[in-house]
């Protein structure tokens, strides 16, 4: 395969569902990549039709930008963690101890945080002294007593028609 610059296709059964292959050779090895068929590939309009046509609002964009530049730093895949197949693991050492099943609780990932808060801690509000509203204090774990109060409410803006 690698004298003639080709790959080959093959399939593999994997968590109960066919999938199919690339197979390419690398170094000294074989390295495999999954592939979707035809039916799995929708259509670009179908995914992303709705979305506006209209620029992004400059100020959002600062503020992810500075999310990022937070936020990064070398990747270390230790760090992550199969999250589902450690629950599994712990419900079969369980089971062979004799243990009842319990329901497994889901992990709480709904931690939302108010974009205007964030805005506002960032230093993007016009006159914002980095205050956190109520409900961000509540998402970030503060007590409401540690918590600034709200920005007052900016003016009503008219929607573009």
């Amino acid at each position: 395969m690698a004298r003639s610059g080709q790959i080959a296709l093959g399939r593999v059964v994997m968590s109960t569902r066919e999938r199919l292959l690339a197979l390419e050779p690398r170094g000294r090895g074989i390295l495999a990549y999954t592939l979707r068929t035809d039916a799995e590939v929708r259509a670009e309009d179908e995914i992303f039709g709705a979305i506006s046509d209209k620029a992004p609002d400059a100020a959002m964009i600062s503020i992810a930008e500075k999310i990022i530049q937070q936020q990064e730093g070398p990747f270390d895949p230790s760090q992550f963690t199969d999250r589902y197949e450690e629950a599994l693991k712990a419900l079969i050492a369980d089971k062979r101890k004799g243990h009842k099943v319990a329901k497994v609780a889901e992990p709480d990932d709904t931690n939302v945080v108010d974009l205007m808060a964030l805005r506002a801690s960032l230093g993007g509000a016009p006159g914002a002294k980095a205050k956190l509203t109520k409900a961000a204090a509540k998402a970030t774990g503060r007590s409401k007593a540690t918590a600034a109060p709200a920005p007052a409410k900016a003016p009503a803006r008219r929607k573009a028609g």
